[in-house]
């Protein structure tokens, strides 16, 4: 938002299409485990359990959280500093289809999409040289020992409360959880965005459009046997409400 009032908006959206786009490349190897839903200004909303089903939809969308979020900091924001974002993951049921006639556009709705989206505007925001993703509980409680110790190995995340629990904006308090690790391995090659626009941009050019998507999917129960003490998530039991549609809505603030 800060590069809206000093900066000429062709050039930002030039970046942002820079941004957008290597995450893109990222979502597009990791299959039909994920997929992007929508973007809006400076978000993108992805969700994992649709329309593939999968027991393990909170893996996959914090693999690929973790993905998205190095492609995106490779990109230099147009006044020479690293590209920075913001990461927020929830689970829960969701609905989705295209709502209206005039200019019909895909969404999702649910509790779990509306918690991500404050989960990421609540997160600290992650750089090239460390990563925190902001997990409501129940993502938490849904990300197996055997994953996060993978992710501890490789990145060197490590999963923690978030404090004794925070008040969250329209949903009062909550207790919440960050997957964080610092100097985390990022490739040096970094994508620089021109100060000047010179054409160069495919969508200024039109040549780029946003797809949209159909799905809907019902996933099972969690799974009830997860040991949820090992990671400090206390005696709480997985959430009836996933019962029926169950996926992980993630939030990317850039």
């Amino acid at each position: 938002a800060d590069l809206c009032y000093s900066m000429d908006m062709h050039v930002v959206i030039e970046w942002l299409n820079a941004v957008f786009s290597s995450m893109d490349k990222e979502l597009k190897a990791m299959g039909s485990k994920v997929v992007k839903v929508e973007t809006f200004q400076n978000l993108i909303l992805v969700v994992s359990g649709c329309p593939e089903k999968s027991a393990d939809h909170a893996q996959h969308c914090a693999r690929a959280a973790v993905l998205m979020k190095k492609a995106a900091v490779r990109v230099i924001r147009p006044d020479g500093q690293s590209t920075t974002v913001r990461i927020g993951i929830s689970s829960g049921s969701i609905s989705a289809g295209v709502v209206g006639a005039q200019s019909p556009r895909f969404s999702v709705f649910g509790d779990a999409v509306n918690t991500a989206s404050r989960m990421a505007s609540t997160a600290d925001a992650s750089s090239r040289s460390s990563i925190s993703v902001h997990l409501s509980e129940t993502t938490a409680g849904l990300l197996k020992k055997e994953f996060l110790e993978e992710m501890r190995k490789q990145e060197g995340l490590m999963l923690s409360k978030r404090g004794d629990g925070m008040q969250i904006k329209g949903k009062g308090f909550m207790r919440t959880y960050y997957w964080k690790g610092e100097g985390l391995p990022t490739s040096p090659k970094m994508r620089a965005v021109s100060p000047v626009l010179r054409g160069a941009s495919p969508l200024l050019r039109g040549e780029t459009s946003p797809s949209m998507h159909k799905f809907w999917g019902d996933l099972p129960l969690p799974d009830a046997s997860l040991d949820y003490e090992a990671f400090g998530l206390g005696p709480s039991t997985p959430p009836s409400s996933c019962a029926q549609r169950v996926s992980v809505a993630s939030y990317f603030e850039i």
